[in-house]
């Protein structure tokens, strides 16, 4: 059994994450050092920003899609919303007032949970 890891999205459970972060340039190495990353992150199939998530390489694959704690549910909720807000018209508060506080409820929440 394998302890290797991937990064996953979130909401669609693909690999190809793209993050920023920060590299310094090693004199010894003569190459950019990784010195850290940053919480959010670009998925390549949503296309978007999103929340990801460490899953095991030999995961059940109904699994790898599946947020391992609340915080990560949250904001795989938030991403969802965010995803499906630019998909649809600009009235859409207007409409349905209830999408903006649910939107507001969920960033307090990863707000306190962060």
């Amino acid at each position: 059994m394998s302890n290797k890891i991937k990064i996953v999205c979130t909401s669609c459970g693909n690999n190809e994450i793209l993050v920023d972060a920060y590299a310094t340039w090693s004199i010894e190495l003569q190459k950019y050092e990784l010195s850290s990353t940053f919480e959010k992150a670009h998925c390549e199939k949503c296309d978007c920003m999103v929340s990801f998530h460490e899953v095991k390489i030999d995961a059940d694959p109904e699994e790898q899609t599946k947020p391992q704690n609340t915080l990560q549910k949250i904001m795989a909720a938030e991403n969802i919303l965010n995803v499906w807000l630019i998909d649809h018209t600009e009235n859409v508060f207007e409409e349905f007032p209830e999408i903006d506080e649910a939107r507001l409820l969920l960033s307090e929440c990863l707000e306190v949970m962060k």
